[in-house]
Formats: structure tokens, C-alpha cells, sequence
């Protein structure tokens, strides 16, 4: 399967081949014409000038970039006979630390190891810059740390991200990342930020590039190979010393009882990707004090998505929320990934608006979000202040031509 093919299945009209193509050193990048041009080629050459100072690594062979506005989270392809890296060009517009992070991969990369391909992968977008947007917003090793270890009530350990283990699925996302996804590259991208910082990366390139020419070992045997240390040793020591940074920051706040939450007012409503040509449908139900919303994503159009929503007030008018601390709801549906929104008066444009996105499964899941934990895939630097808040729902993104259902219930703003 050529590249041409993996894009035609993530793009509903396949790539035009009138894109403009401008020949580099390295490869060709492929312009859409109709995208904002949020990088150039010249960003490429120097994250690649940025990779080979820290690591001495450059790509084995020529490689292709393509800009595409249809994309909101960017791919690379290192296995492909010419390898390959497709960039958001639209509202997910990517930045130099989202660069380096997919070429990284085109300069080490290990198939059959995901913690440590994806590991190495945010370590040098955290490392060599501080604004890397995907697979979640943070600004350097510190916050990335305090990602990784955030208390989340759940058990794990690195070897829950192995290979054919519980969890090394986290860590294959081809489409908008959910929270569980978010952990496990922090969780991956914090260990090799640790290991590299105590034992150089040299041992890093060294494990990388064994796990690569012999998929056949063990990852834990390749690691005890390459640092004379089991997995489970070195796991311990990464969590003693990065744990201080996953303490930083306020203590909890507890919910004042005595101050009523705000609970949206506005009837539910439904819009679809119709308004930019798409073909996805929808409907919705409400019983029982919750929303039930079925219907099938669109195969036309640059965008396939659907959605229900409500304004806060019948009115349609701005709120003002910045004496509260977030938003809480339970859901629950088919098992596919979603995004909870919330649009400001400056934040309205579908994909542009504050994010929490969350997995569904057959029973009723509580979701209670920090609004320091909504996250924007836009390329300008708007920050959540609470104010102008005019509606909020639930999208679904990607899933082209497949069916979906969800509901959401108890959906409010707490203090």
C-alpha cells in the first residue's frame, strides 16, 4: 500500500495531485493550496538540524511532508519505502514540537516497540521545544512528568505498555487521542525523558535500534540487555525521581455545597459536517433527564463529524463563569472516543473551541473536568478565562462511515 493510499483513507477526495510539490534536500513537500501555511519547508530542515545536534540521527533516506487542512492530528509513516509525514493544515495547526516528534520517528523507530518509539518521539519534542500540542498540551519535561503521574485512580505499571500487553493499544492512535490515550504517551514520553537525562541518549539510540533489528527480543530483555538493569528496577527509580513534579501544584479545592452549579439551559440541538459539504446524519432523544444521540459519520467533505449541544441560557446569550472550577457528566455508548466542547464568544469555529475528550463504554462513566484540563487544537495562544461562555456539547470526529451512539447525562458547571 502506497502513502497516496493511507492518505485517500483519511481523506474523503484523496489528494489532489494539482497540491503544489516543492523539491527539498530531503524529500518533497506537498502543499494544500486551500491551508494555512502555519509551517514551511524551512521548519522542517531546522528540526531536522535540531534532531542531529542532540542525537547525531538523521532519516535513512528521503522523505515526503505533506500540509494537509483535512488532518487535525499529525502522522508520520517511517516504514514505507519512502517515508512519510502528513501535518495538520487547519485548525489543528501543528507546532515545532509536534515537528519534531514525527521526525524523530523517521530518524529511530522500532515497530514492534510502541512505549519506546512513542517515548522517544515526545521526549525529543519535549526536550527540544516547548509547545507541543499533541498527543496533549505541555511546556517541558516538568509538566510532562507531572502528566505521566498524575493520580488517576487506576493501577499501572511500564510493562502494562509492552507489546501485546493490556494497554500497548494506547499507545497506536491514528485519530483525535483520549484521555487514556494522552497517558500513556505521557507516561511513555516521561520514562525515556528520565532515562536519557541520567544515562545519556546514546543508550536510548542504543535500545531503540536493538529493538528495531530484533523484533523478536523482549522489550524488558532488550532494556535489562542495554542497562544492565531490569525494567521493573529502572521503573521504580523513574517514579522516585520524577514524583516531586507530579505534587506540584495547588492542593484540591473542595466544592463549596453552599453555591448552586450551573447547569445548562438551552434546548439540545443538533449540527452536522452539512455545512461544509459533508454527508454525516444524527438525532437525538432525551429520556429520563438525559440525551441519547445516534447516527452515522459522512464519507464527503474535509471534515466528517456530528454533534449535539446546548447554549447556556434559552436566550443565547454569553455567561460568565470564572467563579467556576469545571464542568462534570456522566456517559456512557459504543465504545468509540469523544469530545466533550465548550465555546467562548472568541472560541465559536467548530474545532476551535475548549476540549475534554473521553472513551464510552456499555455502562454510565463520571467524567469531572478541571477547565486546567481542557485542552485547544488551534494555532492561536487563547487561554481558558472563564468568560463569554456561550454553549457547550459532544462531537463525534473521525469514524468515517461508521454508526455511533452516545449518551450524556447530569451534564453541569460546579464551583
Amino acid at each position: 500500500m502506497s502513502w497516496e493510499d493511507d492518505l485517500n483513507m483519511l481523506r474523503a477526495d484523496g489528494p489532489p495531485a494539482d497540491w503544489p510539490r516543492e523539491q527539498r534536500v530531503w524529500g518533497q513537500w506537498i502543499a494544500d493550496p486551500a491551508a494555512p501555511a502555519t509551517l514551511e519547508p524551512h521548519d522542517v530542515e531546522a528540526a531536522l538540524a535540531a534532531l542531529h545536534a542532540w542525537t547525531g540521527l538523521q532519516p535513512p533516506g528521503p522523505f515526503d511532508v505533506v500540509l494537509d487542512r483535512c488532518l487535525v492530528v499529525p502522522l508520520a509513516w517511517p516504514t514505507l519505502p519512502r517515508a512519510l509525514v502528513i501535518l495538520p493544515g487547519g485548525p489543528g495547526a501543528v507546532t515545532r514540537a509536534d515537528l519534531i516528534h514525527e521526525l524523530a520517528h523517521l530518524v529511530l523507530f522500532a515497530p514492534g516497540s510502541l512505549l519506546f518509539s512513542e517515548g522517544w518521539a515526545v521526549a525529543c519534542g519535549c526536550m527540544l521545544a516547548t509547545d507541543t500540542r499533541f498527543p496533549f498540551t505541555i511546556r517541558g519535561p516538568d509538566e510532562l512528568h507531572a502528566h505521566a503521574l498524575r493520580a488517576t485512580g487506576d493501577t499501572w505499571r511500564l510493562t502494562d505498555y509492552l507489546r501485546g500487553a493490556a494497554r500497548a493499544a494506547d499507545l497506536a492512535v491514528q485519530g483525535m487521542p483520549a484521555e487514556h490515550n494522552q497517558l500513556a504517551y505521557a507516561r511513555a514520553g516521561s520514562f525515556v525523558c528520565w532515562l536519557v537525562a541520567t544515562r545519556g541518549v546514546a543508550q536510548l539510540i542504543q535500545l531503540v535500534r536493538s529493538l528495531s533489528t530484533q523484533s523478536a527480543v523482549p522489550e524488558a530483555d532488550a532494556v535489562s540487555q542495554v542497562y544492565g538493569v531490569a525494567l521493573e528496577s529502572l521503573e521504580l527509580q523513574w517514579r522516585e525521581a520524577v514524583a516531586p513534579a507530579a505534587e506540584v501544584g495547588p492542593p484540591a479545592v473542595a466544592a463549596d455545597a453552599s453555591r448552586p452549579c450551573l447547569a445548562p439551559a438551552g434546548p439540545w440541538l443538533m449540527y452536522t459536517d452539512e455545512s461544509v459539504r459533508g454527508n454525516s446524519t444524527g438525532s437525538f432523544t432525551e429520556t429520563a433527564g438525559a440525551v441519547r444521540v445516534t447516527g452515522r459519520v459522512g464519507t464527503r467533505g474535509a471534515w466528517q463529524f456530528l454533534a449535539a449541544y446546548r447554549h447556556l441560557r434559552p436566550d443565547r446569550s454569553r455567561v460568565d463563569v470564572t467563579d467556576l472550577r469545571g464542568l462534570r457528566f456522566e456517559a456512557r455508548g459504543d465504545g468509540k472516543n469523544y469530545q466533550l466542547w465548550i465555546a467562548t464568544e472568541a472560541t465559536r469555529e467548530p474545532g476551535k473551541e475548549f476540549m475534554y475528550l473521553f472513551s464510552t463504554q456499555d455502562e454510565w462513566m463520571s467524567h469531572e473536568v478541571p477547565f486546567t484540563r481542557l485542552q485547544r487544537f488551534a494555532a492561536d495562544e487563547l487561554t481558558w478565562t472563564g468568560k463569554q461562555v456561550a454553549a457547550l456539547g459532544i462531537r463525534v470526529f473521525g469514524y468515517r462511515g461508521q454508526p455511533v451512539a452516545f449518551e450524556v447525562r447530569h451534564l453541569e458547571l460546579y464551583a
